[in-house]
């Protein structure tokens, strides 16, 4: 950050009357101690507010974070564990134990306030731009207000170096914002954006308000020679270089080059930031902090000692990855970072576990939806060839998995009709939620009495491959539990006449009291009204819970047609770079 000192001539001319030396000394050396202690009070006082609003924010969260943790326990959802759960029934009946074993649902907030709807061009909901136009409006007001952008330039300075713990904060896997909020990290990285943003503007007013005094006094050379401007002129490279890199359209496509040049500027940033000026170090140390304890954190809950079993499922476009080794120590809905060995350990990636735990391990569906993953299918059909006439589950891959990570203090089980939606790959999430149900009805550890999944998909055989699933989870489920599944199939046309399981092998003829075969795509208001209508005939009071994973277009249609249905606790489960 640019020194304050370097403005002080340009306030002199309209305070200083004077023209002796001492006086000329003694109003520029008041000038500045005024400008620097108007600049700290400023990011400061912004820096407060900011924490604030976490804190209360994370004081909402208590009552949903209580009871999630209370009915999976405490130690779930924050590191992976071999040692297997219990997933046996209960002694009892059902009817008689399930009012003091599961979960209570907490109302949620109206549907004025999660309003879905999108800003055009932002991709923000409604509740987010307007919190982020709060956010602004502070951020502006802290920097600008009865301030001269140009001889006062330290200010944008000090409070855009107010915001980079709230950055790193809200970027930070594990222990950070989303950890202390309970939503996770992915469910807050948009702001974490925004705000990165919102430092890269201030930032650029702070140095062409300071290049502007240079030339006006004619000290450009001069100062741009000095070691401190010039470690300012690395830090504000650096913080380009996000800027730019950052941008959705790079991000998304040139995802590598993103990550490396992205933890480039940041170092370029906060190593020239530190040397520059030592006002910065009380922010830059809490920044290291929250950091360095992301980075620790991350390393513990890694596992590296595990293999998988990969089955390649051709006609969904993907891959089953099955590490039967870790059987507990996450929620339904959260997912894991995953590296394999033989496609090199320093790259990641996400997927939704689609098992709830037991002997079955984790599972996770990887669709064929990049490079990555399609060398990970090719790997799966050698080793399939490679084993022809053996059991393809004996090969081993090597993997390391971090996690787990997300899940919303969502509790599915205290509902007593649920209905989780999703389209392509995001069936992956509705399987784990499904099959947590399930486990938590046998063990009379839910209010679910009917439960419903409806899966659009574009056609048979991926549907073929997913059905060893399905019936998993049929098999879980106690007697008491209504269970339906609906498969679209999208590529057929709805005035055909398509007959369940008219294509499907026969071993699955017999789920077909539970699965029901359709052409076309789900008309979502009888879904939801359907699902509605459950929830009052098992229990006047409860209300239904619905979940859905997938396009972005099919989760703002269920979005718009949840808000005309009375009772409905919305939840929808997105990712994005």
């Amino acid at each position: 950050m640019l020194s304050a000192t370097r403005l002080a001539p340009s306030i002199l001319t309209k305070l200083d009357p004077v023209n002796r030396m001492a006086d000329s000394v003694q109003l520029e050396q008041v000038a500045t101690i005024h400008l620097t202690s108007v600049s700290t009070s400023a990011g400061l006082t912004l820096a407060l507010v900011f924490t604030s609003v976490v804190i209360l924010c994370a004081i909402y969260s208590i009552p949903y974070t209580y009871f999630r943790a209370q009915h999976g326990g405490w130690k779930t959802g924050w590191q992976l564990s071999e040692r297997p759960i219990s997933t046996a029934p209960h002694p009892k009946d059902h009817a008689g134990y399930c009012n003091c074993l599961a979960p209570r649902r907490i109302p949620r907030l109206p549907p004025s306030i999660r309003s879905t709807a999108q800003v055009p061009l932002i991709g923000l909901t409604i509740p987010q731009f307007t919190f982020l136009l709060a956010c602004a409006g502070l951020v502006l007001f802290a920097s600008f207000y009865q301030s001269n952008v140009i001889s006062d330039a330290s200010r944008s300075g000090y409070v855009a170096l107010s915001l980079t713990p709230f950055v790193v904060g809200l970027g930070s896997k594990i222990g950070g914002i989303g950890t202390i909020l309970q939503v996770g990290y992915a469910s807050v990285n948009w702001l974490h954006r925004w705000l990165g943003r919102l430092i890269f503007m201030l930032s650029t007013v702070h140095v062409i308000g300071y290049l502007v005094v240079f030339a006006r006094e004619h000290t450009f050379l001069k100062e741009i020679s000095e070691k401190s401007n010039q470690l300012a002129i690395m830090s504000y490279i650096g913080l380009t270089i996000v800027f730019f890199i950052s941008m959705k359209p790079i991000r998304a496509r040139f995802w590598h080059i993103f990550k490396v040049a992205h933890h480039a500027g940041v170092i370029l940033f906060i190593g020239g930031l530190n040397f520059h000026l030592k006002a910065t170090s009380p922010y830059l140390i809490t920044l290291l902090i929250l950091y360095g304890f992301n980075v620790i954190m991350r390393a513990l809950t890694t596992q590296t000692t595990h293999v998988a079993f990969l089955t390649p499922l051709d006609g969904a476009k993907s891959t089953l990855i099955s590490v039967p080794t870790i059987k507990s120590g996450w929620y339904p809905g959260q997912h894991v970072r995953i590296r394999v060995g033989r496609l090199g350990w320093d790259e990641a990636h996400p997927f939704t576990i689609s098992s709830a735990g037991g002997m079955r391990g984790v599972q996770v569906i990887a669709k064929n939806a990049g490079d990555w993953t399609r060398k990970l299918h090719a790997i799966s059909k050698d080793v399939v060839s490679e084993v022809k006439g053996h059991d393809q589950q004996k090969v081993p891959v090597s993997v390391a998995i971090e996690g787990p990570y997300g899940c919303a203090n969502f509790l599915y089980a205290a509902y007593p009709s649920v209905l989780l939606v999703a389209g392509g790959s995001g069936v992956s999430y509705i399987l784990g939620v499904a099959e947590g149900i399930a486990q938590d009805s046998a063990r009379g550890r839910a209010r679910t009495r009917e439960l419903t999944l409806v899966w659009s998909v574009r056609n048979y055989a991926a549907a073929v491959d997913i059905l060893p699933h399905f019936a998993h989870t049929i098999a879980l489920a106690p007697a008491h539990l209504i269970f339906s599944i609906k498969i679209y199939i999208t590529a057929t046309k709805r005035t055909s006449n398509c007959t369940p399981f008219l294509c499907l092998p026969k071993e699955y003829a017999k789920y077909e009291r539970y699965i029901e075969l359709l052409p076309g795509r789900p008309e979502y208001n009888a879904i939801l009204c359907d699902a509605s209508d459950a929830a009052f005939r098992h229990c006047k009071v409860g209300g239904t819970g619905v979940g859905v994973c997938g396009p972005a277009g099919m989760v703002a249609a269920l979005k718009r047609e949840a808000w005309n249905v009375p009772g409905v606790d919305f939840h929808a489960e997105t990712f994005s770079l």
